[in-house]
Formats: C-alpha cells, sequence, structure tokens
C-alpha cells in the first residue's frame, strides 16, 4: 500500500510560518508579510515572484527558462539577505518538485496530486 502526501490547503491559502494562521495568498503579495495583525511576519524573499516559480515547475517548463527567471528576479534584488532566502526557498521548492515528480514515475502518487 502506497502512502500519498497531499496538500493541506489549496493554492490559494498558506500558513504562516509565524503565527500559523492560514491566510490569503493575495494578501501576502500585497505587502510581502502576513496580515494577521497580531503577527505581521514579514517574508524575507519575494512572496509573489515564489509563487511564479512554483507555476514554472508545476507547468514543466525548462530548466534553462527556470534558471533565467530567478536570475531576473535576482536581478531586481538589492538586499543579500534577501537573495540568499530567494535562492534557499528556490532550492527547496526544485527539491519538492523533483521527489514529487519521481513518486509519480515510480507509482507512488497519482498524476492529479497536487504539488
Amino acid at each position: 500500500m502506497s502512502i500519498k502526501k497531499l496538500r493541506p490547503f489549496p493554492s490559494l491559502w498558506t500558513k504562516c510560518p509565524k503565527c500559523q494562521e492560514i491566510v490569503y495568498i493575495k494578501e501576502i503579495e500585497k505587502t510581502n508579510k502576513c496580515p494577521n495583525e497580531s503577527c505581521g511576519h514579514v517574508y524575507l524573499y519575494p512572496f509573489a515572484k515564489m509563487l511564479k516559480v512554483r507555476k514554472l515547475l508545476q507547468s514543466g517548463t525548462t530548466w534553462g527558462e527556470l534558471g533565467r527567471f530567478v536570475l531576473e528576479i535576482l536581478d531586481t534584488i538589492d538586499d543579500r539577505n534577501q537573495k540568499i532566502a530567494f535562492l534557499s526557498k528556490t532550492h527547496g521548492l526544485m527539491i519538492e518538485w523533483f521527489e514529487w515528480s519521481q513518486m509519480i514515475k515510480k507509482g507512488k502518487l497519482s498524476p492529479g496530486v497536487p504539488l
């Protein structure tokens, strides 16, 4: 029997890493921080751009196109810590996508299970 890892939230929602509240992604994109007034967690990386990276991975874009997109984003970020945070998050997404695609190839997940 294979175990399927399902995503707990639809793609329009995410969980804040600080307050653990479920928040609407569009609210985070506006200010790059948690909309919960008692929390106010600031994302070090550009949240909207990270969503674009995830969409590119899901759409089957080539590694070259993804690399060009990531470099374009890095050119727009001035702060070194933000660049590191963005690269770290991008790296994590790429590993997650690779593991997900390998599980589908091995038949442990059905292709309909979202990344």
